[in-house]
């Protein structure tokens, strides 16, 4: 396994080579006229021998579904790939975990989508081994406090974070949501402080392995800011299987 000693050398190798994996998953309703209302998390765009699947946490999914069963209004449950939104109203759950909080979502439109800006994560191994305490793993989320609506556009920013992970209960692993080694993505002038990350829950967690990058888990639950306690649920997708389902 590559043991980078710093994070400084490692950050780049990994930040870079993760970016096209993560995808912001919107539920935007248009409330008035040219204003929208949205709402969503970040996911995976998945393909194996099986086929191609779209990952997130399963409370994300669970509310979206939720939003879009409300009367009235203009609603939409898309995943962003670059300039376009690919929607998702005709996906359907492959498998899902109330316990680790994983979907895996299966659509036509997700099979068809040519991605432009993001790619399929192709593992070499499904399931991956375990992670292991001390491992570093980072990821890109797309919090709701940095998705710009400007008329009926919505440009999400994403931020990145690394850090070692330590043992939770379970198939779930910790990091601290804290530090130096979260960052913005996206340079933008007079971006905000990312203090409230809801919306990053999906994200692909990945980990360096022998030269490159491997799929190890999902965030599940988390939070940020100066708080020494602020932390990044992971859950582990070890028992996830190349057809899209989990095994029991």
């Amino acid at each position: 396994m590559d043991n980078l000693p710093t994070f400084s050398k490692r950050r780049p190798q990994l930040q870079v080579a993760i970016k096209p994996y993560s995808s912001p998953l919107f539920y935007a309703e248009e409330v008035a006229p040219n204003t929208l209302s949205t709402t969503g998390g970040t996911a995976l765009f998945l393909q194996t021998e099986h086929g191609r699947f779209l990952v997130t946490a399963a409370h994300v999914w669970k509310e979206m579904q939720k939003l879009s069963a409300q009367p009235g209004g203009r609603f939409t449950i898309a995943v962003s790939s670059g300039s376009h939104l690919i929607s998702l109203r005709d996906a359907e759950v492959v498998d899902q975990d109330e316990i680790l909080d994983l979907t895996i979502l299966r659509s036509p439109r997700i099979t068809e989508a040519i991605l432009q800006g993001n790619q399929f994560y192709q593992p070499l191994r499904l399931p991956p081994p375990p992670l292991i305490a001390g491992e570093i793993v980072g990821f890109i989320g797309f919090p709701g406090q940095l998705r710009e609506i400007k008329g009926l556009h919505i440009s999400p920013l994403s931020w990145y974070l690394e850090h070692p992970c330590y043992p939770g209960i379970g198939d779930k692993f910790m990091i601290p949501g804290f530090g130096e080694e979260r960052q913005l993505v996206n340079h933008v002038e007079q971006a905000p402080a990312v203090d409230d990350v809801g919306g990053s829950s999906g994200a692909p967690v990945f980990a360096y392995r022998d030269g490159r990058v491997e799929l190890v888990g999902v965030v599940t639950e988390g939070t940020t800011g100066a708080n020494p306690s602020s932390t990044f649920q992971i859950s582990s997708i070890r028992r996830l299987k190349a057809d899209g389902t989990l095994e029991k």
